[in-house]
């Protein structure tokens, strides 16, 4: 008995574009890795400021994306949402006004990755080192995969034969003889 092995093969074109869409995600990915990698400490500058007020913006699923602190200098700094945690959140709530605020701002992202309150720490830079890190790793395992398909693309892209059917080959010779 015979077996059929179905296969369902990509166009040329499709091959070539999904392969094209696969290494722009790659570069993509591989861009948040490099910005959500960790920050060296000597990479940062310490500010203190006074507390005004503080908001949290959720993205779906109720997902905290960034904790924005704002202080009565007329500065906003933000947290990344991956350094908040429930505990981080409650402190920041509970800080009033007016309260003297230290911390640590990373000059590569922009953000703050160390938050102290006279000498009780907030947010420890330990901890958004982990955090950091562990989103960047997300990241270069999304950028991994995305090259594997980029590579399957293109091995598809190369390999792919085209078929000729008759009606193609009536429409090019209709062309050659200016039809």
């Amino acid at each position: 008995m015979k077996q059929y092995r179905y296969r369902h093969r990509v166009s040329r074109q499709g091959a070539i574009a999904l392969s094209i869409i696969s290494v722009l995600m790659v570069l993509v990915f591989f861009g948040a890795y490099t910005v959500s990698s960790s920050v060296d400490i000597n990479d940062t500058e310490k500010i203190t400021a006074d507390f005004e007020r503080c908001e949290f913006q959720y993205g779906r699923n109720h997902s905290l994306l960034y904790a924005h602190l704002f202080f009565e200098n007329g500065k906003e700094y933000t947290v990344d949402g991956v350094c908040v945690n429930e505990e981080l959140v409650n402190s920041l709530e509970a800080l009033k006004k007016g309260t003297t605020v230290s911390m640590l701002k990373s000059n590569s992202t922009e953000s703050i990755v160390q938050i102290k309150v006279q000498e009780r720490e907030l947010l420890s830079f330990d901890y958004a080192q982990k955090k950091l890190r562990q989103e960047g790793m997300g990241f270069l395992v999304l950028s991994v995969i995305f090259f594997v398909v980029f590579c399957y693309f293109l091995y598809e892209a190369i390999t792919t034969k085209e078929v000729i059917t008759k009606a193609d080959l009536k429409f090019y010779w209709d062309i050659m003889r200016k039809k």
